[in-house]
């Protein structure tokens, strides 16, 4: 069994941190980041609708957290309708951990997301980490469930 080193950072939180570079290159504030996932939006009426196509990793699926922010910021819209039904592989189950980690802290309580996922995408596990830390976010099979969540909830 391989052990990953622990590092404190310095505000004190203790953060895993694995030896390969996919992993360890972070996003810094202001940078724009290539990115193999196609990502298409577009203003529908009451939400904002986000596309998205290619390969699953880690870190792309961390930007797209990032791009959606951004999206909706630029919008004007509080409520997203992001549809990944598009992304091919399999999501470790340890990667929907930390993105329902990461997307609390940069998504916070700002605004809504609703992501529609296909079968062994992003699942409840990720809907259940990202709402227990605060962010306001539903992963449904199909797009009318997605869309009636938001429904309740238009705000521009």
């Amino acid at each position: 069994m391989l052990l990953t080193p622990l590092t404190f950072i310095d505000t004190g939180r203790l953060q895993l941190r694995s030896r390969s570079p996919r992993r360890t290159a972070r996003r810094r504030e202001g940078e724009r980041v290539s990115m193999d996932l196609e990502v298409r939006s577009n203003e529908e009426n009451g939400y904002l609708s986000i596309r998205v196509v290619g390969q699953y990793s880690l870190s792309e699926s961390r930007d797209l957290i990032h791009r959606v922010k951004e999206e909706s910021k630029n919008s004007g819209y509080q409520n997203v309708l992001l549809d990944t039904t598009g992304v091919a592989g399999p999501i470790p189950h340890l990667d929907l951990f930390e993105l329902g980690v990461h997307c609390a802290e940069v998504w916070k309580a700002a605004f809504r997301v609703a992501i529609i996922s296909r079968p062994g995408g992003i699942g409840k596990f990720f809907e259940d980490v990202a709402e227990n830390r605060g962010a306001r976010v539903l992963v449904a099979a199909d797009e009318e469930a997605a869309i009636q969540w938001l429904d309740g909830h238009h705000r521009k």
